[in-house]
């Protein structure tokens, strides 16, 4: 498996990502930040075989002095553990990994500030992600969506017609209120200027198989933070853009002009920046599968 382009001359450990092998899924969140930052990291059940295996390992003992981890995605840090050296340090949660890496890979905001605001942000995209997965399975993630489709109606309607707007409503809001600095492109700060802000998009593939979590990353001057803009649409890699989960609800969001920094001017380019561009066409990338975001027609809009 190839390595991301190395962007900065620091040195890091050897980062190992725990996920389920052969989905993106949330840990594509981490991947991507390892990505935009050109920093070298092992994809430990993507790179050899047997690595649900793996996963299930670590599920069930942790290293020394590591607490357990409760799922996947988990990162392990090399010869960081605050107690003793010579062990690693471990730990899950994908916002905790994002907050652990922004500082480490240098992209953290100029200060405490800008960095609440970017977690404050970044923090209710996530939200927004648990609830486009919590739509086809509303009542127990360990059963079928056959089982429990009434109620997955249910729960769809309500976010599309309730949860989507309030959300996009939101990023919009955040646009405007930093619009004089952002020119409506980044949710804090000016782009040359300001950090980062943790974010994702909802892609598919060429197939339409699964949404991707997606990060999208700008670098300032000669700095070496990097703004990351929330995306809050999907892109293919060379095909029409689509929300896979709804896209007839979302053609209708962006027909109605009420989302116009969205995805007006905060939405385009998100493909052809360094190091996400280099990463969709690499071996890097896990092969697409119905998993976080699935599409079922019944569930869209009318």
């Amino acid at each position: 498996m190839s390595e991301p382009a190395a962007k900065k001359q620091r040195t890091h450990p050897q980062y190992e990502l725990y996920y389920w092998p052969g989905v993106p899924g949330r840990g594509e969140f981490v991947r991507l930040v390892f990505e935009a930052a050109g920093v070298p990291y092992k994809d430990i059940t993507n790179s050899a075989s047997g690595g649900a295996d793996k996963i299930i390992s670590l599920l069930k003992s942790s290293p020394k002095g590591n607490p357990p981890i409760f799922a996947p995605p988990a990162l392990l840090v090399p010869s960081a553990h605050p107690a003793d050296a010579s062990q690693p340090l471990l730990f899950s949660q994908t916002p905790s990994i994002l907050s652990y890496l922004g500082p480490k890979l240098s992209l953290a905001g100029p200060s405490e500030a800008h960095q609440a605001w970017t977690q404050s942000v970044a923090f209710t995209a996530l939200d927004l992600n648990n609830e486009v997965h919590d739509t086809h399975h509303p009542v127990a993630t360990s059963d079928y969506y056959e089982a429990q489709k009434d109620e997955a109606l249910k729960k769809a309607t309500d976010f599309r017609e309730n949860r989507i707007p309030k959300f996009f409503k939101y990023f919009e809001s955040v646009l405007k209120e930093n619009e004089s600095q952002g020119k409506g492109k980044y949710m804090v700060g000016e782009g040359l200027t300001s950090g980062f802000v943790f974010g994702y998009a909802l892609s598919l593939s060429d197939n339409a198989q699964q949404v991707l979590p997606f990060l999208h990353m700008q670098k300032p001057f000669e700095q070496t933070e990097l703004t990351a803009k929330i995306i809050l649409q999907t892109t293919s890699r060379d095909s029409k853009q689509l929300f896979f989960a709804f896209p007839k609800e979302l053609a209708h969001r962006q027909k109605s002009n009420d989302f116009s920094l969205l995805f007006g001017t905060f939405q385009p380019g998100i493909k052809e920046e360094k190091g996400i561009k280099e990463y969709l066409a690499s071996d890097r990338r896990p092969e697409y599968s119905n998993g976080i975001f699935r599409h079922y027609p019944e569930l869209d809009r009318p």
